[in-house]
Formats: C-alpha cells, sequence, structure tokens
C-alpha cells in the first residue's frame, strides 16, 4: 500500500525537530512504521536532509522547506521539471578544468541553472578554505562553527523559488556565493565571468536559449562546462568557443534524477577577441582625365 499524501502530512506533523545549538537541526521520525518508506525518505533527502543514526540532520532550519512541500504537491520534479545533476557528472564536469587554488582562487563564476546546489557545491569545494571536522560516530562533516573563506567570486540563477530554499537549506550562506538574479536570461550581459559551468533546462530547446547567452557572459578566454542534449553537438551553436570538446554520457549518468535523455558534456574556451593591424591605405591621388577630377585609392 503506498503512503498517501494525507499519511504523509500526518507523519511530518508526529516528527519532532529539534536544534542542538551546533547549527545542527535533527528531524526524528515517529517510532510507528512508515509504509512506503522510500518514497518519505527521499522526499527528506531531497531537501537537504542527510540520515544518520538517530534521524535526519539539518545544517539550518528546514520548517519552511517541509512546509512548502505540502503548499506546492508532492511531485516536485512534475511541476518544476527539475532534474538535479547527479554527484557524479557534478564531478565529471569539475574535473574537465585544471584543479588546484591557482585555477580556482580568484575568479568570478557563474552557475546560471543552479537548482538545488550539486553543481555549485563542487564549485565552492574548491574556491573555499574549508575544515573538516569528525563528528562522535567518526565521520567526516564540515564543522558549522568554522569562519569559512570564500577566495572567489561565485554567483547564481535560479529561478524556482523552492529550489533555491532547499539549497540554502544545504549549503551555508558563509561558503560564498550570491543569488544575483532569479532569472538566468534577464542577467545584465555585461556581467562577465571567467567560468561557467551549467546543466540548463532542456524543455522545448531552452538549452540553446541558455548556452548562447552564457557565452555573451564569458570573458575572451574564459572556460566553460555544461550539459546538452547529445543532438546538441550538431547544431549551430559554437562560432564564438573554441578548444571545444564533447564527452558523451551513458543513458544511465541521469537514471537517479528521473531521466535516461541521451547527454554530452561540453567543455570549451571563449573565443579571444580578434587584434586586427591597422590597415594604412595609399593617399589618394588626383588624375585629370578628360577634363574631369577623379580619386584613386
Amino acid at each position: 500500500m503506498k503512503t498517501t499524501t494525507e499519511q504523509l502530512k500526518q507523519i511530518f506533523e508526529d516528527c519532532t525537530l529539534t536544534h542542538s545549538g551546533k547549527g545542527e537541526y535533527w528531524l526524528t521520525t515517529p517510532d510507528y512504521p512508515i509504509e512506503d518508506y522510500p518514497k518519505f525518505k527521499k522526499m527528506i533527502t531531497d531537501v537537504g536532509g542527510v540520515w544518520k543514526r538517530k534521524g535526519f540532520l539539518f545544517t539550518s532550519d528546514p520548517q519552511r522547506v517541509l512546509e512548502q512541500i505540502f503548499q506546492q504537491g508532492i511531485d516536485w520534479k512534475k511541476l518544476t521539471q527539475f532534474f538535479p545533476t547527479p554527484h557524479p557528472v557534478c564531478r565529471k564536469m569539475v574535473e574537465k578544468l585544471p584543479q588546484g587554488v591557482e585555477y580556482w582562487h580568484g575568479k568570478r563564476i557563474l552557475e546560471p541553472s543552479a537548482g538545488r546546489g550539486s553543481i555549485l557545491m563542487e564549485i565552492l569545494l574548491r574556491t573555499c578554505f574549508l575544515k573538516l571536522a569528525k563528528n562522535s560516530v567518526g565521520e567526516q562533516k564540515l564543522d558549522p562553527t568554522l569562519q569559512v573563506l570564500p577566495q572567489s567570486q561565485v554567483d547564481l540563477c535560479e529561478i524556482d523559488e523552492f529550489n533555491y530554499l532547499c539549497l540554502e537549506n544545504k549549503i551555508p550562506q558563509k561558503m560564498g556565493y550570491n543569488r544575483v538574479c532569479r532569472d538566468f536570461m534577464h542577467l545584465p550581459t555585461d556581467w562577465k565571468y571567467d567560468i561557467i559551468l551549467a546543466n540548463p533546462p532542456f524543455h522545448k530547446n531552452q538549452y540553446a536559449l541558455h548556452l548562447k547567452k552564457m557565452v555573451q557572459h564569458l570573458s575572451p578566454g574564459a572556460d566553460i562546462v555544461c550539459i546538452l542534449p547529445a543532438n546538441a553537438q550538431h547544431e549551430n551553436l559554437f562560432d564564438d568557443l573554441c578548444d571545444i570538446t564533447f564527452e558523451p554520457l551513458s543513458n544511465g549518468e541521469f537514471r537517479s534524477s528521473g531521466t535516461t535523455v541521451n547527454t554530452v558534456i561540453l567543455s570549451a574556451k571563449r573565443k579571444r577577441e580578434l587584434v586586427l593591424a591597422p590597415v594604412f591605405h595609399k593617399p589618394a591621388k588626383r588624375h585629370k582625365h578628360e577634363g574631369q577630377l577623379t580619386l584613386f585609392i
């Protein structure tokens, strides 16, 4: 028997949310068995909860997120066409770029469709000085009391308020990111970046419009890594890019996100603007020809 929406609401009401005072919020589940527990667990982990021995751990207060689930409905994926980038794909994306602080620190970086922060987290792990602490059971985690030192400008856009609420709930603001615009398509064109990493929406070929706009935001010589549908590599979208490579992803790469569409990882650089040598014309010479004055260059 599947758990209904009303039953899920009752389960949430029977859960206990406590704040430990150390930047940790614990959601403890009720004592009775939960029918269709995998669905319940996925709903909690999708909004930032991490299962531990005594319940689900959040790094910020999840009350608003949990309330939003039932104000907007259960099937968020269907409502928002949201397909998160799986962590292995995120790692493949960032590994397309040079590694080390010399590359990542001091850069202007954009994530134009941040979703719930999967790609963003991989970026921030490279742009911050972080310290990992061990908890009571020996697991590594971010120390919530640590002063994190961001070393780059990391901007993001996210049009869906619930997705951004989940992102804020999972990733502490002190890691150094800024939501500069809700809708990426409205970001001022004169904002330029050194690195752009993205998984744009595919619905109704939105990826093509997003990619063209991303290229406009790249500084000359800047890097872009982007997920695209496999057929996009044959489209006329790359005139302003160079050093272009495509890595095909298997159909199963996005299965955990609920889709099996064929995709590729685009890796490229923005062409540097051509510097043209000045052209010098010969001085105009005046000649008389049948009583007329004419100019020849």
